[in-house]
């Protein structure tokens, strides 16, 4: 299973077309009693491929083997062991790929001739997308969030647990202690009772900068902000130390959170995320209007489609997938079949375009429909 979706990742599964292409999209439960909703929920979805599979064509050995494929997660302990707050499955004949995804997805099952990677453009885009440090001298957790929840991600081996880890000091057990930080002559530096308030904030100073050096090593080249949550001095000890080059939100949630749920710090964090959130997207719909007047966008299916298939996408805007509804909603004189048929190819649209955009060197941003500057499910800013 997959940890990590990256732009490479998604622009890869667009490109891998053929005549059979699953994409299956359900939230998880990463801790708690509700874990055990996890394969239930799997097994929705696949009662909902079974339906869809009836209607896409005749029962076929390559239907069979994917099924098969996905049937036998159900019943993979190991697999079901550590989830995050979202599961994506994608699946041809011959080969099924899982990916364990930090944010909340609405669930979704799509059979179509190409894989659907929409509902995880999110993950790779700023809107929405934060990680959240909670940093306290005892402990040191880095959690993955978006405007659903946050969950615990596991950090790499150069990111302290705690400032004890750290500077390599155990107060309980030892008098004395070496460790192999190093002072401006490269001397070993020693710890003991006679140290004062300047060695405390050296070893303060040295966890922070560990800490940050870190994250920063483990996040990239993800781009999502950072907010830091712990007792206002360690913060703007972080700060102080962090690399110029992390991207550390202004606003910060003060307190000590070494014991807090995670719902208690989503409910925390959210607001100073969305407040950022907005502003990013409000300045990015001005632009747009901005350069409206000087055929610098479009909106429309064929302009969209010449764009980026001239490389000429500076920055595409998508409704963000997670929002109830979408501009291409059916109308009151549409059957459902109609309707559910023309999001399927605003789908594979929006998929050809995202990739496209990347591949071009383009920005790729999501935002809410409310705010989205037209009345589409995507429009583009060109540069030229």
């Amino acid at each position: 299973m997959l940890d990590k979706f990256t732009q490479a990742d998604a622009t890869r599964l667009v490109e891998d077309s053929g005549t059979l292409r699953v994409s299956i999209f359900a939230p998880m439960v990463a801790a708690g009693q509700e874990v055990r909703q996890n394969p239930i929920r799997l097994k929705n979805a696949l009662r909902e491929l079974d339906r869809l599979l009836e209607r896409y064509g005749p029962d076929r050995e390559d239907q069979r083997d994917i099924v098969k494929r996905l049937s036998a997660l159900l019943d993979d302990d190991e697999f079901w062991q550590h989830q995050g707050s979202g599961l994506a499955v994608f699946a041809k004949p011959g080969h099924c790929e899982c990916i364990r995804v930090g944010i909340s997805v609405r669930p979704e099952v799509h059979v179509a001739g190409q894989f659907h990677v929409v509902p995880l453009v999110p993950l790779l885009t700023e809107s929405g997308w934060f990680y959240l440090l909670a940093l306290s001298r005892n402990h040191v957790r880095l959690f993955a969030g978006d405007r659903f929840a946050v969950s615990e991600t596991d950090t790499i081996d150069a990111v302290p647990k705690s400032l004890e880890d750290a500077v390599g000091r155990d107060t309980e057990e030892q008098h004395l202690q070496f460790h192999s930080g190093r002072g401006a002559r490269s001397e070993p530096i020693y710890h003991g009772q006679g140290g004062g308030k300047d060695d405390e904030d050296a070893e303060v100073s040295r966890f922070c900068r560990l800490v940050a050096e870190g994250v920063f090593t483990q996040l990239r080249p993800q781009s999502s902000p950072l907010l830091l949550a712990g007792d206002k001095p360690l913060i703007a000890a972080f700060r102080e130390a962090a690399p110029d080059q992390l991207e550390i939100m202004d606003a910060a949630v003060a307190g000590n959170y070494d014991h807090a749920e995670d719902s208690e710090l989503h409910e925390l964090a959210w607001p100073l995320v969305q407040q950022r959130c907005s502003e990013e997207a409000g300045n990015v719909a001005a632009r747009y209007e901005a350069l409206q007047a000087q055929d610098q966008t479009t909106a429309t299916p064929d302009g969209l489609a010449a764009a980026a298939r001239e490389g000429r996408i500076d920055t595409l805007l998508i409704a963000d997938p997670a929002d109830q509804g979408t501009a291409s909603a059916a109308t009151g004189t549409e059957s459902p079949e109609s309707a559910q048929s023309e999001k399927d190819r605003d789908d594979g649209r929006i998929n050809e375009l995202v990739a496209a955009t990347w591949r071009n060197g383009g920005e790729v941003r999501t935002l809410a429909n409310l705010q989205m500057p037209v009345e589409t499910r995507a429009a583009a800013i060109l540069r030229y």
